[in-house]
């Protein structure tokens, strides 16, 4: 299944502009976790809100999409070797 991505790094959260195999996506800097949506509309939601809302709102987001994790609709890839976030844009890569 191919998913839109979100790369978290740091205070920083790309968006893919096109969706990829889990076991093919890759981005540069490597970000510290990569959360795949079903969706474009809800990855830029998710973007949106982990960029703007306030804590409690991205904590309550986050215990949600912990049960999504589970029945499949969010994929969730840690990269063993994260990069530092850099100041350039995200390049991804779905090789």
């Amino acid at each position: 299944m191919k998913y839109y991505w979100l790369a978290i790094n740091g205070e920083s959260v790309a968006a893919s502009e096109l969706a990829a195999e889990p076991e093919r996506v890759c981005c540069s800097p490597v970000p510290s976790q990569l959360l795949g949506f079903r969706t474009r509309e809800e990855q830029l939601r998710a973007r949106r809100l982990l960029l703007a809302a306030p804590a409690e709102h991205v904590e309550e987001w986050v215990a949600r999409a912990c049960a999504d994790v589970r029945v499949g609709c969010i994929a969730v890839i840690n990269p063993p070797n994260p990069e530092p976030p850099s100041k350039g844009p995200t390049v991804w890569m779905a090789g």
